[in-house]
C-alpha cells in the first residue's frame, strides 16, 4: 500500500485548485439527465429573429452614438456665442 498514490490528494494544491474552479463553472443544467432538461426544440421563426436581432444590435449602437455625437454638437454650435467681427 506503500506504493499506491493517494488519488486526488497526490495532486499539486494549484492543480486541485484550478480543477475545482473549473468544476464550479459547470453549470447545474449540464450534470443533470438529459431527459430531465428535455424541451420542445426552438421553432426557426424565433431561431432566424433572435439571430437577426443580434446581428443588428452593432450597427443600431453605433448609429445611436453617431446621432448623439452629431447632436452634441450642434447643441454647442448652437450655444456658442456668436463673435462680431471689427472692422
Amino acid at each position: 500500500m506503500s506504493g499506491q498514490r493517494g488519488g486526488i490528494r497526490s495532486l499539486p494544491g494549484w492543480l486541485l485548485g484550478a480543477l475545482v474552479l473549473l468544476w464550479g463553472l459547470v453549470p447545474v443544467e449540464a450534470l443533470a439527465c438529459p431527459s430531465c432538461t428535455a424541451r420542445a426544440p426552438e421553432s426557426p421563426g424565433g431561431a432566424g429573429g433572435l439571430l437577426l436581432a443580434l446581428m443588428l444590435v452593432p450597427f443600431v449602437l453605433v448609429g445611436v452614438g453617431i446621432w448623439a455625437a452629431r447632436r452634441l454638437m450642434r447643441e454647442e454650435r448652437a450655444s456658442a456665442p456668436v463673435e462680431q467681427e471689427h472692422p
